[in-house]
């Protein structure tokens, strides 16, 4: 039994450190930055107030009057500082997901809604927004996983994590709660057929 144990460690010694590493990114990214951040605007609830277009905080203020390009410009860089640890959590854990799934023989499974769970058991944990979901569901494309689950990760990590989820209930009506949560799911669940048909013909006219 040792001996069994032992050479499974041996095969598959390179999955486990990258697994190992792949939590540590995530727990560090989730301890320190992401769940802080979303108790924060849980407990703000309807008083959060933007301080900038595209952010909730601007190390740069951008008023009304300020020429376009100044305001292009600090908006930019608003955002840039605004999503740093969360791209920086995106680009190091999709390369994480890259080598797992490069040491993986199977990637996928047959049926469409086992893909599309296995889609949500990726993307609800991961609790990040779209933006840094971007390149997660790049890499797991890449990686040779399936449409519907590449799609069902970047849609549910911003949109079903628990903490999002408690605010869902929290601030919203339960009739609007869980319409907003089935429609969800539906658009999980079907979106995927629209999408293939989109990348089909893509493919088709790259080809052409």
């Amino acid at each position: 039994m040792l001996t069994i144990s032992a050479n499974w460690l041996q095969q598959n010694k390179r999955l486990i450190i990258i697994t190992a590493v792949c939590i540590a990114i995530a727990a560090n990214f989730w301890a320190g930055s992401r769940v802080p951040s979303l108790n924060d605007k849980a407990s703000l609830g309807g008083d959060l107030v933007l301080e900038d277009p595209l952010g909730f905080e601007a190390a740069y203020p951008v008023e009304p009057g300020d020429p376009l390009i100044e305001r292009i410009f600090f908006t930019t860089v608003n955002w840039v500082l605004t999503n740093r640890q969360g791209m920086t959590f995106g680009i190091l854990i999709a390369a994480a997901f890259m080598t797992i799934l490069s040491l993986l023989k199977r990637r996928s499974f047959s049926s469409h809604f086992g893909n599309t769970l296995l889609g949500l058991f990726i993307g609800m944990p991961l609790g990040v927004c779209v933006n840094c979901a971007a390149p997660i569901a790049r890499s797991l494309h890449d990686s040779g996983t399936r449409l519907e689950t590449t799609l069902v990760t970047m849609i549910s990590s911003p949109t079903l994590n628990i903490i999002v989820l408690t605010m869902l209930f929290s601030l919203m009506p339960v009739y609007m709660a869980v319409t907003k949560v089935a429609m969800t799911l539906f658009f999980c669940s079907y979106s995927y057929r629209y999408c293939h048909v989109i990348y089909s013909r893509t493919n088709w006219l790259r080809r052409t």
